[in-house]
């Protein structure tokens, strides 16, 4: 009766909006329409999730299901939960330390149990140990030092190079990026307002060119004296492991003992890596100690076949 009728008449005048309010929907509908600032009509079913690209992440609206009444807010927008399961995977650093490590462990080891088969004294096996954990040490951080540093010298001369390009031919790279965002499922019409609004800032626009065609971040280099650091304390660190016993035995007790310690360092961190990136870590350690094993037998071979004199 009188109450129906006044809501009936709520509902006709919510959904006959004045010249005005048509025109600037019109307008707002060409510009950039967005899902999470919509307000659904009565009726009208809404999506249980919907998701938009933020600055910093997605941003989620969560919306209940079905259709909505009159007079009831049906959006209700959280900030995007950050992803804590992701790691780290692009940095020189770790890469450094893991291969420092293995480097370490399997070339001294092999290197001493090469001395130890051709039956000289101990104390030729610690000379020999202790030389080849130093040596090898500067030469594992110099060669890491010269990659990242050769490295970051190329990246700086492309990111010149596109900083260049960026200046010159704007309306080039911006129909590139948008072609970049069209590839990843965007429509036409929103990459190009995706695109010309990365453009309006040029560093911006660097960074996302950067990413896009090169597939680095520019703020995010490796840091040559970091991974050189690194490789120098890991790789000492995995050389002097298999040096220990020498110093407090020899003979066939400290080859038996050296051989037991790289192997339990190789499975160590074989299983690291491999928890690292969610991988059995049987396998990780498998592979490991079967490099160790593989390279001390070589050496140990050899060192049985060709033997060392040493004349007083």
């Amino acid at each position: 009766s009188i109450g129906a009728s006044a809501t009936c008449a709520r509902r006709r005048s919510i959904s006959r909006p004045s010249a005005d309010a048509r025109s600037g929907a019109a307008e707002s509908a060409i510009s950039v329409p967005s899902p999470l600032n919509h307000t659904p009509r009565c009726g009208e079913h809404t999506s249980t999730d919907r998701r938009a690209p933020g600055p910093i992440g997605p941003s989620r609206s969560r919306q209940r299901a079905g259709p909505v009444g009159c007079g009831t807010v049906a959006t209700v927008s959280t900030p995007a939960e950050a992803h804590t399961g992701h790691r780290p995977v692009s940095g020189g650093l770790a890469r450094a330390a893991v291969f420092g490590v293995s480097d370490g462990l399997v070339s001294n080891v092999s290197l001493m149990l090469g001395f130890a088969g051709s039956g000289v004294d101990a104390s030729v096996v610690r000379l020999a140990g202790l030389a080849g954990a130093v040596a090898g040490a500067i030469s594992m951080a110099a060669g890491e030092w010269v990659s990242v540093t050769s490295q970051n010298d190329l990246i700086e001369r492309e990111l010149a190079v596109e900083r260049r390009e960026l200046e010159r031919n704007a309306e080039k790279e911006t129909l590139e990026l948008a072609q970049v965002y069209r590839s990843q499922g965007m429509d036409d019409a929103t990459a190009a307002a995706a695109a010309e609004a990365v453009m309006r800032t040029p560093e911006n626009a660097l960074k996302v060119h950067a990413r896009a065609e090169l597939g680095v971040d520019p703020e995010d280099l490796p840091p040559a004296m970091g991974a050189a650091v690194w490789s120098l304390i890991s790789f000492l660190f995995g050389a002097f492991l298999p040096l220990v016993p020498w110093y407090l035995a020899g003979g066939g007790t400290a080859t038996l003992a050296s051989l037991t310690i790289a192997v339990i360092a190789a499975a160590i961190v074989g299983g690291l890596v491999a928890r690292f990136a969610e991988r059995p870590l049987w396998r990780g350690a498998a592979r490991q100690i079967v490099i160790v094993l593989v390279a001390c037998a070589v050496t140990y071979l050899i060192g049985e076949a060709v033997g060392i004199r040493i004349e007083g």
